[in-house]
C-alpha cells in the first residue's frame, strides 16, 4: 500500500508526562532557538566559541567545520537578511525548513493532539544527504585552499 505524501496523525500521549517527552522537549528547543534568533540585535551578538566549542576548529588548526555559523545564520535569516545568512552558512537554507516543519509538527500535537506527517520518497531524502555532504565538502576544500593560499 502506497503512503500518501501528506497525511494527519493522531498524536497519541496518556498525560502531560507522556506528551512532554514525546514532543514537549523538542518543543522547547525549537522555541528558544527562534527567541534567541529573533532577539538577538545582529548575528555577531552570538560569537560562536560561546556556546560551545569546536573541536573541529582546534583540532584541524583554525579551519572552520561545515557547521559553523548555524547560528549566526538563522539569526540573519530570522532578521531577513538573507545574504548574509547564505555568507555565513548556505546550510542555513537546508536545515531551515526541516526546522520549521519539526516546530509546527510538535506545536499542532500540543495544541490539537493531531500533527502533520510529511512522506518524503527515499530519493528526495538521499538527494538533501547528498547535497548537503556535497557542501560540506566543498565549503571545507575552500577554507583549505585560502588558508594555504592555493586559490
Amino acid at each position: 500500500m502506497k503512503k500518501s505524501f501528506i497525511s494527519v496523525q493522531d498524536a497519541k500521549f496518556a498525560n502531560w508526562k507522556e506528551w512532554f517527552f514525546k514532543f514537549g522537549i523538542e518543543l522547547m528547543i525549537f522555541s528558544a532557538i527562534f527567541f534567541l534568533a529573533i532577539f538577538a540585535d545582529r548575528p555577531s551578538d552570538i560569537p560562536g566559541d560561546r556556546f560551545m566549542k569546536c573541536y573541529f576548529k582546534e583540532w584541524t588548526g583554525g579551519l572552520p567545520c561545515p557547521s559553523c555559523g548555524l547560528t549566526r545564520g538563522f539569526i540573519s535569516f530570522f532578521h531577513a537578511n538573507f545574504a548574509e545568512a547564505f555568507r555565513l552558512n548556505a546550510l542555513t537554507y537546508i536545515l531551515i525548513p526541516f526546522f520549521a516543519y519539526r516546530f509546527i509538527r510538535s506545536l499542532s500535537a500540543a495544541i490539537f493532539r493531531k500533527y502533520l506527517e510529511i512522506y518524503l520518497p527515499f530519493e528526495a531524502v538521499m538527494g538533501i544527504i547528498l547535497l548537503g555532504l556535497i557542501y560540506a565538502f566543498g565549503r571545507l576544500v575552500l577554507e583549505i585552499g585560502v588558508k594555504y593560499h592555493w586559490f
